[in-house]
């Protein structure tokens, strides 16, 4: 559509830590924008404002307090949502699991979800940039009203936007169960890899047994957690990756991987580099606490890896062949599951999805939107 603005409202740190979703939506923009609309990605600000004529894309339902605040702000424009959303029962499960220390321990064991990220979205939006006092103050009181039932308001927000973008079905029966949304206005929407020609795929009999894990050393990830039952086991590993924010939890796993026979760690790698490396190995293990459509998973299948990995994900609906799931997030169970399959056939990977078919998909719902709301101010 020749000039129609789209804002993607994207995480406050989007600039400073990349993820899966800043690739997501930086890879609609391109497509998007060779079909004539105009691009914006905007980092969530309390206050940031969008034309009337505006469509914005809501990214990342899981801030939920950035996400009902930004739907606020737009409430006069095209509203659509790609949630990215996390099962709330797994982000729990999680939350009691993984070791915290001091004020985040207290914060993260003592009080609900909702209050733990409320804390979050004032630090981040509101007490932490320079403001004005007024503006400050303004934003306090405007954002105190969230607080009341904020997953079932996130479900109203949902039901109102003109289509909601799911990576997987199983992130949209996680949607209806933790926000009471209907489901009826979603639409599937992958994503996609476009493997580059100079990737090199070994046959599988050349390619190396040890069990490889790809990911940031953060608790979210239980890289450390592998290592350590790795190590106790004496079944190698190799980690890519860099370090999360927990430098505790780094330094620990930092010492491990240089002390142990079986832990090899590579650190952070190029992008293409870490392509090959899945091209040389058999199985990639995935046991972190909370996956939606895992990138890793995608790409290592796609690279001929079998993968294994927890229930967390949703990475079997689009690659059954490929990826086996766990009955538990029991780590133990992981290595040597992922061990075994290392000794097994070739998986296959049978994976339709393109960026191609997915844009096209927010394409027509664009489209549909705006011819919708020309009508109804006709």
């Amino acid at each position: 559509m020749a000039n129609q603005e789209v804002f993607f409202v994207m995480r406050s740190d989007e600039a400073v830590k990349e993820g899966g979703d800043s690739i997501q939506v930086a890879t609609y923009c391109r497509r998007l924008e060779k079909l004539g609309y105009v691009c914006h990605i905007v980092p969530f600000a309390v206050t940031m404002s969008f034309p009337r004529s505006a469509i914005v894309h809501l990214v990342n339902i899981d801030r939920i307090f950035d996400f009902l605040y930004a739907a606020h702000r737009a409430r006069q424009c095209i509203l659509v949502a790609s949630p990215i959303h996390h099962d709330s029962a797994l982000v729990r499960q999680m939350r009691e699991s993984v070791p915290s220390r001091g004020l985040r321990r207290i914060v993260d064991r003592r009080f609900p979800e909702t209050v733990r990220e409320y804390l979050a979205f004032m630090v981040r939006s509101i007490l932490r940039p320079p403001m004005p006092t007024r503006s400050r103050l303004g934003a306090m009181l405007g954002s105190a009203r969230l607080l009341w039932r904020p997953w079932r308001s996130a479900g109203s927000v949902l039901a109102r936007c003109d289509r909601v973008f799911v990576l997987a079905d199983g992130e949209r029966r996680a949607l209806m169960r933790d926000t009471g949304w209907s489901g009826t206005n979603a639409a599937l929407t992958p994503n996609a890899v476009e493997l580059p020609a100079q990737v090199e795929l070994m046959d599988w009999e050349d390619r190396e047994p040890v069990i490889l894990i790809v990911g940031r050393v953060e608790p979210r990830k239980r890289i450390l957690e592998v290592a350590q039952q790795a190590h106790r086991a004496g079944i190698p590993i190799r980690v890519v990756g860099g370090v999360g924010s927990d430098p505790v939890y780094a330094d620990e796993f930092r010492r491990l991987a240089s002390s142990s026979n079986f832990v090899h760690w590579d650190g952070p790698r190029p992008h293409a580099e870490v392509l090959n490396i899945f091209g040389s190995h058999r199985v990639v293990l995935n046991l972190s606490w909370a996956e939606v459509q895992s990138l890793v998973d995608l790409e290592a299948s796609l690279c001929g890896c079998a993968v294994v990995a927890t229930p967390a994900g949703h990475s079997a609906e689009w690659l059954p062949e490929s990826v086996e799931v766990l009955d538990s997030f029991d780590v133990t169970e992981g290595l040597l599951t992922a061990k075994a399959r290392t000794t097994g056939p070739r998986p296959r990977a049978n994976y339709a999805a393109t960026w191609e078919s997915t844009v096209a998909v927010i394409d027509m719902a664009y489209q549909d939107a705006v011819a919708r709301k020309g009508r109804s101010e006709a």
